[in-house]
């Protein structure tokens, strides 16, 4: 090799090069981001007349050039996935304020239809709908629109365009096309290409490429001997912080279902399910997506936290077990024959790579935890699988934090095959809140959980003694009745927000019954609740969300009672010859109790409802009214007799009064 060769072998390695004018911007090249080969090209007649505005949206914003780097060779992949030549952009600025060589000054690019011709197209990574790039990137774009001119590529009274003038779009942000529009050169055309055009640029349909989901070239892990998995790069998961490594093999393969997200037939909907999870699932503060591995209904696995990080899915069995999640619903189907034999396929996978042990034993999620997932259908068929185990070890909501339970990254452990998944950050696609949040175990009614009606935290909590005599029956009056999931899910909130206020530590019942047929939790079984003078410490609270006076619950209402109170009994939280007692004067629902078998006509709670006089919980140092929650209305006597009702400062919800 020459000298001359030598040199231009050294030169073109180099990543950033300045043009010859001193006018333009550091650019990185293709070679420096790392750019897969390109093998067609197509010259652009230069100078062009018009250059267009873009933001990717996906990939997001990037603060260093290896991840802006990441973010190019992604977007890559998927244009060149697509029959594109190459990635659609001539140049991208990234969050690292660089500028990176895309098609460049001279190649015709992919990226506005009938415009890719005559024009130089310019993309910011991330999303600018509601916020600007930084000054340093707006800047960079100038500099590089005037280099561009200095160099002959761009004509001098050139047009600036935003990509939805050219294109049905919201690119490249409403913020940042509101800016573009102080420009001296921005032009207020209007000339969309349909998305049906058949004009591109390259082979096939163009299509908007900032709202595509784009797998990097890392996006599918490939093992010997096991199936493809979609690496967490390859669904565009956020980062992670914070990792716990997992002791293996482990002894336990633990399988769910998702419930919500609902079923996905394509990767790019998977990809945005398991987005929408891992967005949820950090919300309550864990350090990541809880499941090991989802499989969707493309026929591919997801990876959550992989082999060897411990999940955030089973209590008690996160530190000893996978967690393999199907995305849907399968309480009453089956995922298909290909989804299941994946999962097969990935616990094979997982003994030969010294993951799981050979001897492990499969459970269905409602066997250590009190839920209904994975689904009846599904649980019903893993059972006829090998290593299915019939064993039962049921934790109950409200977890015990003591030094036997294994300390996860979530204060509070939530069933998150249940959860209301309140948005995906994706476009338009949001999920909406749904309303079946619920949990099975044997004798028992189904229960919403406290993290399933998005409690709020509870500082401190002071144990109820077991078995205790006496059931109490409220009804809360205000709030009244509700008919679905998201309305008694407000309602709990509210009553433990007002409760929290009043100095309590949390919602006073232990729990609360719904008009969706559905018990919430409120203490639980094992917390001394606060809706009952004297009763406190030695009672279960149970409340039917509405105003019982003159009319009853429904039957499904007073059924999930009684299933509530048969559950306490049988799992040893209340005696079995306990006393059902009511609280207040709630005369139509305490003249129909008097017809069940523990009534007790010796005992009704009517004055307002104070802690106990000898509680010692440090949250419940004064007494309280059960304001709201309890009765809100009182008598008292006089002169005359009986005075009429009174609806008290608790029952309209007076603001507290400091001194008197």
């Amino acid at each position: 090799m020459d000298h001359t060769t030598s040199l231009t072998a050294a030169l073109t390695a180099f990543a950033v090069f300045m043009t010859a004018t001193g006018e333009c911007p550091e650019i990185v090249t293709k070679a420096g981001w790392n750019a897969g080969p390109v093998t067609v090209r197509e010259n652009l007649t230069v100078p062009v007349p018009y250059v267009v505005i873009h933001h990717t949206y996906i990939p997001g914003p990037c603060n260093n050039t290896e991840d802006c780097s990441r973010s190019m060779r992604a977007m890559q992949t998927y244009h060149q996935g697509k029959g594109w030549n190459d990635i659609g952009y001539s140049f991208v600025i990234g969050g690292d304020n660089k500028v990176y060589e895309g098609r460049g000054w001279d190649i015709v690019g992919a990226h506005s239809p009938k415009y890719n011709f005559m024009s130089i197209g310019i993309s910011f990574i991330g999303d600018y709908r509601s916020v600007l790039p930084s000054e340093e990137m707006l800047n960079l774009s100038k500099s590089l629109i005037e280099c561009g001119i200095a160099r002959g590529s761009i004509q001098a009274d050139y047009k600036l365009l935003g990509h939805r003038q050219v294109r049905s779009t919201e690119c490249p942000g409403d913020a940042l096309y509101n800016h573009i529009q102080t420009w001296p050169h921005w032009n207020p055309m209007i000339d969309i290409v349909p998305r049906d055009s058949n004009q591109t640029s390259d082979v096939n349909v163009l299509i908007n490429i900032i709202n595509a989901n784009i797998p990097p070239e890392n996006a599918i892990f490939r093992e010997a001997g096991c199936p493809d998995i979609v690496t967490k790069a390859g669904w565009n998961a956020s980062p992670v912080t914070v990792k716990k490594n997992l002791t293996v093999p482990v002894p336990y393969v633990i399988i769910h279902h998702t419930y919500i997200p609902g079923p996905c037939n394509n990767t790019e909907d998977c990809s945005r399910s398991m987005r929408a999870m891992q967005s949820f699932h950090q919300g309550k503060k864990w350090d990541d997506i809880g499941y090991s591995f989802c499989i969707g209904g493309d026929n591919k696995i997801y990876e959550g936290r992989g082999w060897d990080t411990v999940g955030v899915h089973s209590p008690r069995y996160n530190s000893i077990s996978i967690g393999i999640c199907f995305i849907g619903d399968y309480r009453t189907e089956l995922p298909s024959e290909e989804m299941l034999n994946l999962a097969q396929s990935l616990i094979e996978c997982g003994i030969a790579r010294g993951s799981i042990r050979s001897d492990y034993k499969l459970l269905g999620h409602r066997q250590v935890r009190s839920t209904e997932c994975p689904g009846e259908a599904l649980f019903n068929h893993i059972q006829t699988w090998s290593h299915w185990d019939p064993m039962i070890d049921i934790v109950s909501s409200v977890l015990d934090n003591s030094s036997s339970t294994p300390q996860l990254d979530s204060s509070t452990l939530l069933s998150i095959t249940n959860v209301n998944i309140t948005a995906s950050s994706e476009g338009t696609n949001t999920y909406i809140n749904a309303d079946a949040v619920t949990s099975h175990q044997v004798a028992c009614p189904q229960t919403v959980t406290r993290e399933d009606w998005n409690a709020a935290p509870v500082t401190g909590r002071q144990n109820l003694t077991l078995p205790v005599p006496y059931i109490v029956i409220h009804h809360t009056l205000i709030p009244g009745a509700c008919n679905n999931t998201a309305d008694c899910s407000s309602s709990m909130r509210s009553m433990q927000r007002y409760h929290q206020h009043e100095g309590w530590g949390d919602i006073g019942y232990n729990f609360v019954i719904g008009g969706d047929n559905k018990v919430y939790e409120g203490r639980g079984w094992d917390t001394l609740g606060t809706h009952s003078s004297k009763y406190n410490s030695r009672s279960i609270g149970i409340a039917f969300i509405g105003d019982y006076r003159n009319e009853l619950p429904s039957e499904e209402m007073l059924n999930a009672l009684k299933s509530l109170i048969g559950c306490g009994v049988a799992r040893g939280s209340v005696k079995s010859d306990y006393k059902l007692i009511g609280h207040g004067n709630v005369e139509a629902l305490h003249k129909h109790l008097q017809t069940w078998p523990h009534w007790d006509t010796t005992h009704n709670i009517v004055a307002r409802s104070l802690e106990d006089s000898t509680s010692s919980s440090p949250v419940q140092t004064s007494p309280q009214y059960d304001s709201i929650t309890a009765y809100t209305t009182e008598r008292a006597p006089s002169e005359e007799g009986v005075c009429p009702d009174i609806v008290t400062k608790e029952g309209w919800n007076a603001a507290p009064v400091r001194s008197r």
